[in-house]
């Protein structure tokens, strides 16, 4: 079992090896999906000894360029479908709600009636907002994974910059790029990612 540790949680949906069924079908977030390590269906929840964090290979550089923007294309796609999920199930709450206000004035029902419509109606504006809260959730969950992945992208792109040997090139009449940004891009960068600096 490999952690980040970031105390991060060793089920399946963080794991490196996990693959979700709903991931680049358009059809948003599953649950559940194939190992790729061992092969077989598995659960987005279910736990394993072989657990590696996915974040571990994103710290150390070893996803490819396609690779990370694979991911984050993914994870976009299923930010953005959450979101829409999350606003759907908000306006449906709020058009319940205002169902419910407009039964409780109609004086023409009966006691008992009023009561069980206003009762059913409640109910479903409990799941209806539950459903929002934990579409709201997995929004957050997967833009966290974006913005590591974004950062880390960002962080290559200006040490490939600080890394190559034409940006040093200079001579008694011209400054290199080197010696014009004086660290500049550093700075920026590390702005961006949310890195205070001086």
């Amino acid at each position: 079992m490999k952690l980040c540790g970031d105390g991060c949680a060793a089920v399946c949906d963080f794991c490196e090896h996990y693959r979700d069924n709903g991931l680049g079908s358009g059809k948003g977030f599953a649950g559940y999906g194939i190992c790729a390590l061992h092969g077989h269906e598995t659960g987005a929840a279910d736990m394993c000894e072989d657990f590696e964090c996915f974040q571990i290979k994103v710290r150390e550089g070893a996803l490819s360029t396609n690779e990370a923007y694979r991911y984050i294309s993914e994870l976009k796609a299923e930010i953005e479908r959450l979101h829409k999920l999350y606003e759907r199930e908000r306006q449906i709450a709020e058009q319940a709600e205002g169902y419910a206000r407009k039964l409780e004035k109609e004086k023409e029902m009966s006691s008992y009636r009023h009561a069980e419509y206003a009762g059913e109606l409640r109910e479903q504006i409990s799941a209806l907002k539950r459903n929002a809260d934990e579409a709201n959730e997995l929004a957050q969950h997967y833009y966290a994974r974006w913005k590591a992945v974004q950062d880390r992208e960002k962080l290559v792109e200006a040490l490939l910059w600080y890394a190559s040997e034409e940006n040093y090139d200079g001579s008694e009449f011209r400054l290199s790029e080197i010696e014009k940004d004086s660290g500049q891009r550093a700075r920026d960068i590390l702005r961006e990612i949310g890195v205070m600096v001086e």
